[in-house]
């Protein structure tokens, strides 16, 4: 999260422990500022890997939920996190434009997010494991 521009939260539960991973120190309420050294100078890298690593970074939580930085907390969201997860470990929002891995990757690539080799290989491998039926 940048130490400008950041949003204004209408809703804080005090139940709930706000952490905030950054590579530099600074004090914004309510969140518990986590310094970490990033490996990448990629920024989306570096949240996409703490976003899908959280069972590593907050192992003292059962549940964590990925707030982005642009995002402002409107409501308390605490009553609907069983709800959304229901007997499952994750649970993800649908996106607004795409329902298809195969189209967001076409995205993915023209947008430069990821090298098309790289990208490719990825999806040959969840092939591979049965993960996604790929019809070529």
């Amino acid at each position: 999260m940048s130490t400008r521009n950041r949003p204004q939260h209408n809703s804080i539960n005090n139940s709930v422990k706000y952490i905030c991973f950054s590579d530099k120190k600074f004090k914004c309420r309510p969140w518990e500022i986590r310094i970490v050294k990033f490996q990448s100078p990629n920024h989306r890298k570096n949240a996409r890997k703490l976003k899908t690593q959280s069972h590593i970074h907050l192992k003292e939580f059962e549940y964590s939920v990925w707030i982005d930085g642009r995002f402002r907390i409107m409501n308390d969201f605490t009553p609907y996190i069983e709800r959304w997860l229901g007997k499952n470990d994750i649970a993800v929002i649908e996106h607004p434009k795409r329902d298809c891995i195969y189209e967001e990757a076409t995205v993915c690539i023209k947008k430069k997010r990821i090298m098309p080799k790289l990208l490719k290989n990825r999806l040959k491998d969840t092939k591979m494991k049965n993960i996604l039926h790929i019809t070529d």
